[in-house]
């Protein structure tokens, strides 16, 4: 597939000029989404990500995982293990790292910058740790509610650790 090709996806794409941060394992670098459907997206900002690799695609508190389907040039195109909605996306984000990268891609639009390299990520949970992260909160919760005595004063709460497994495991 490359850039040029009909979209035979069957859902609507949305132009866009949004920054976000690309993440392979540790390393992460700015780049800026240009369109995207709830099926993928087309990034621009990267060189070389090989057709098939996993990525992870961040911006602010959002977070996709998709696979690499075409690469040409600084453009690539990602296919999302999930579908995203678009309209989320598009909303404005208020975090400093967000800030930060936006800050990249107004001096690479200026003509500013060059093609950002990726860099080390600074150590924070990682994708790659979710699994790990979701086993340790199930062992918890299986444990807090063979308790008969938690489980009558806690419940609520223990209600609320079970909704946060449901949304790690979304994103495995």
């Amino acid at each position: 597939m490359n850039p040029q090709a009909s979209d035979a996806r069957g859902f609507p794409r949305t132009s866009m000029f949004v920054g976000a941060t690309l993440r392979r394992g540790e390393a992460t670098t700015p780049v800026k989404l240009r369109n995207m459907s709830e099926s993928g997206v087309m990034i621009e900002g990267v060189e070389g990500l090989a057709v098939g690799s996993e990525i992870n695609i961040q911006r602010g508190r959002l977070a996709a995982v998709g696979t690499v389907v075409w690469s040409a040039g600084r453009q690539t195109g990602v296919r999302f293990r999930y579908p995203e909605r678009v309209d989320i996306w598009l909303k404005p984000i208020g975090s400093v790292q967000q800030h930060q990268v936006d800050e990249v891609i107004r001096q690479w639009r200026a003509g500013e910058g060059e093609s950002v390299p990726f860099v080390h990520a600074t150590p924070a949970v990682t994708q790659a740790r979710v699994p790990e992260i979701i086993r340790l909160l199930s062992e918890l919760e299986d444990a807090l509610t063979a308790d008969v005595l938690v489980l009558a004063q806690h419940g609520d709460k223990l209600q609320n650790l079970d909704l946060a497994l449901q949304l790690l495991r979304q994103l495995r």
